[in-house]
């Protein structure tokens, strides 16, 4: 069931970042390079860590700020053109959207043991810096 989740996720990101059809060249540098290989894994990782943080109430902040710059990172480095900051925030936001989505509807009703928490705070705090918490 997990893995019927993660591709739903999946396909939820990928259609929501192919589906903003606009007109200007920026933003179709900007969408277009949300569907490569490393924005893919990126998003994945991306959905996952917001579903431990959310299952735990563990750095949610800290995780959706981290993966956000990371995101609207890797959109400039492979945009096949030049991209606007109002294009890459647009397709940052999608994607933030989409793992809270996807995170609520993945941890509802669900409760995780202290042992699962601990090991789900260590994967966060091995992905996300501490530079990203509120001080």
């Amino acid at each position: 069931m997990t893995k019927s989740i993660t591709n739903a996720a999946q396909l939820l990101l990928h259609g929501l970042a192919i589906g903003i059809c606009l007109s200007s060249t920026p933003a179709m540098a900007a969408s277009d390079a949300t569907t490569t290989p490393s924005a893919k894994r990126l998003l994945e990782e991306f959905a996952n860590a917001t579903s431990l943080g959310k299952a735990c109430g563990y750095r949610e902040e800290a995780i959706g700020q981290y993966y956000s710059k990371e995101f609207a990172r890797l959109i400039r480095q492979e945009a096949k053109g030049p991209t606007a900051d109002q294009d890459v925030d647009r397709e940052v936001g999608i994607a933030l959207v989409s793992a809270k989505i996807f995170a609520n509807q993945r941890t509802e009703g669900r409760h995780f043991t202290s042992e699962q928490c601990a090991m789900a705070r260590k994967a966060i705090d091995e992905s996300v810096p501490r530079g990203y918490d509120k001080p």
